[in-house]
């Protein structure tokens, strides 16, 4: 994406969404300080940016939602502040994506690699990529820039010494990343594309400022550990926002995007609050569905994006009037 088309993105959201906040705060009894005309308010860390943000390097920046590096779209941009969108955005993108390679090796896809450690014997460790070339075949690649000379020599020391009656045994481990963080990581995309889909209507809501509290503090223990979904068919569900209206103890908002590693795509699932009940005990109930091993089922409706939701006053507190009205069909 070139410079001047880069800016006009950024030119366009900022447009939208300071027209969305002015009709949010003329609607409700929402107060921002100060109350700036014109303005954004980055919807991570809610410091409000006035136009003149845009002629500032790095102020606000595009983020692609989900992140171009997993296949996100150029068009599939929203506006963050630059720290936000440095801070937690890199960071949590960076175990996303050990997350992904993790999983492409422990399902054995052709062409999977991680960073790890060897041993072979009772020799030390040594760094190595660890790869599956092939189906059924593991190949294990050492760093001899990374490895102490001696101790290889060591290694090779006590391989020759071994007659043909005896068995080579090692062993090997890699990095998994920390799976807490990654999880957060799909949290902030999901978070991120409720806020593209229905802008400060739904992010200003008191169960959505758990959601960003426990993005902006991943190490917090806010939100019960629950918002990715694993027990479930993903396909049954369309990519996007889905409003989910039964059973009535799973009524949430389920995010569905698609995240591509190097070798293939996957879909993920993840759980936002409702407005209404249950709201954020969404999660002690699915926490209690994981440990009972239960099967979730449920009917929903899918939300396709549409610019009225943000720019137009009967529009702009959708995501609050359609789940009352999907709430109010099944009570």
């Amino acid at each position: 994406m070139s410079t001047s088309t880069k800016q006009k993105l950024r030119e366009r959201l900022f447009n939208l969404h300071s027209q969305n906040l002015s009709i949010v705060k003329k609607f409700s009894n929402i107060n921002i300080q100060p109350d700036i005309t014109d303005s954004f308010v980055c919807p991570l860390c809610f410091r409000i940016f006035s136009r003149a943000a845009l002629d500032i390097s790095q102020i606000l920046t595009l983020e692609h939602v989900p992140p171009q590096v997993f296949g996100g779209k150029d068009s599939k941009g929203i506006l963050l502040c630059g720290e936000c969108n440095h801070n937690s955005g890199t960071k949590l993108d960076r175990q996303i994506q050990i997350k992904l390679e993790t999983d492409d090796f422990l399902s054995a896809v052709p062409g999977a690699a991680v960073e790890g450690r060897y041993s072979i014997g009772p020799n030390p460790t040594f760094v190595a990529t660890i790869r599956i070339p092939e189906q059924n075949i593991i190949q294990i690649d050492g760093d001899a820039k990374r490895s102490n000379p001696k101790e290889k020599d060591q290694e090779i020391e006590y391989i020759t010494s071994l007659d043909g009656s005896q068995e080579l045994a090692g062993k090997f481990s890699f990095n998994a990343g920390n799976r807490h963080l990654a999880d957060i990581g799909l949290l902030r995309i999901a978070y991120l594309m409720a806020f593209r889909t229905f802008g400060y209507g739904l992010i200003f809501h008191p169960n959505m400022f758990q959601v960003r509290n426990q993005i902006r503090d991943p190490q917090a223990e806010i939100l019960p550990r629950s918002w990715v979904l694993t027990s479930i068919d993903f396909h049954q569900s369309p990519l996007g926002i889905n409003v989910i209206r039964e059973p009535r103890d799973f009524r949430c908002f389920l995010v569905v995007f698609d995240l591509a590693s190097k070798l293939k795509t996957t879909r993920h699932v993840v759980v936002l609050p409702n407005i209404g009940q249950p709201g954020l005990f969404i999660y002690d109930w699915l926490n209690q569905q994981n440990v009972d091993g239960r099967q979730i089922t449920f009917e929903g409706t899918n939300i396709p994006e549409h610019v009225d939701f943000l720019i137009k006053p009967n529009h702009c507190f959708v995501a609050h009037t359609f789940w009352e009205n999907q709430s109010n069909k099944t009570t």
